[in-house]
């Protein structure tokens, strides 16, 4: 048992009523529900935890939604429906009530990571939403300029861009501090596609980005597919995708 499914269990012992307890079921929950995806069997113990906080307090969105999730894990997408409008119905507040409905547009969407939905304005004012790529292959670049491996990838995703032009959609995020000198760079080198520098880091935090460069698939459902942190100098990154791109449809016939 981890740290936090242990603080959980610590919750649950001390809760003395239904809110409580509810709470500290939910906890419990995410505990399972946070390591699903290496370990199969904790998804229907979230579940199990789930459902008992939406019972113990039926009037909280977010119990209903983590039930939801937990249930389209497991692919049980007729099930989690039903819960999904239940969050809804309880008018929750508009990021939980926008990635309720983003599930029920399509529920297999739980069935992997869920990119968070993001917006940029690009370096040419060029407009970027992820829910506008819906069916789209979207590669995210996380980079800086003063990364020798970031800088020693940009011929290969000008590759990328050609190799799969109009299918494929690639943005750059850039975590340079220096307004000028990205800039500069990206002029230079003639890095064509969508640019945005993340002067703030908040799409950096959004992807939960501790290293450079990282390369994040996200493919038509807007599912996480592949996470690729660093480099490796006898591979470049067009060959470590290769594998997955062959197999997207939209990509097939490159």
């Amino acid at each position: 048992m981890n740290e936090a499914q242990k603080s959980a269990e610590k919750a649950l012992s001390l809760a003395t009523s239904d809110a409580d307890r509810a709470i500290a079921h939910d906890l419990k929950g995410s505990a399972f529900f946070n390591v699903s995806e290496l370990d199969k069997k904790s998804a229907p113990k979230a579940e199990d935890e789930f459902r008992e906080a939406a019972r113990l307090a039926p009037a909280v969105a977010s119990f209903h939604l983590n039930l939801a999730r937990s249930l389209m894990k497991q692919s049980k997408d007729d099930q989690a429906v039903p819960e999904l409008n239940r969050c809804l119905a309880l008018s929750p507040s508009v990021p939980m009530a926008d990635l309720a409905r983003r599930y029920l547009a399509n529920p297999k969407r739980g069935h992997g990571e869920l990119a968070p939905d993001f917006h940029i304005a690009g370096l040419q004012g060029d407009q970027v939403a992820l829910q506008e790529l819906a069916g789209r292959t979207v590669v995210l670049d996380f980079w800086a300029t003063w990364c020798p491996s970031c800088r020693a990838s940009v011929p290969d995703l000008k590759d990328l861009t050609k190799k799969y032009p109009d299918r494929l959609v690639l943005i750059s995020v850039s975590a340079d501090s220096d307004d000028n000198s990205w800039r500069e760079f990206v002029a230079k080198h003639d890095m064509t596609w969508h640019q945005y520098r993340d002067s703030d880091h908040q799409i950096l935090n959004l992807f939960a980005i501790h290293g450079f460069p990282t390369y994040m698939v996200i493919d038509g459902d807007g599912i996480i597919q592949q996470r690729i942190v660093g480099t490796d100098p006898q591979e470049s990154i067009v060959h470590k995708l290769k594998d997955y791109l062959a197999k997207v449809p939209e990509l097939a016939n490159k």
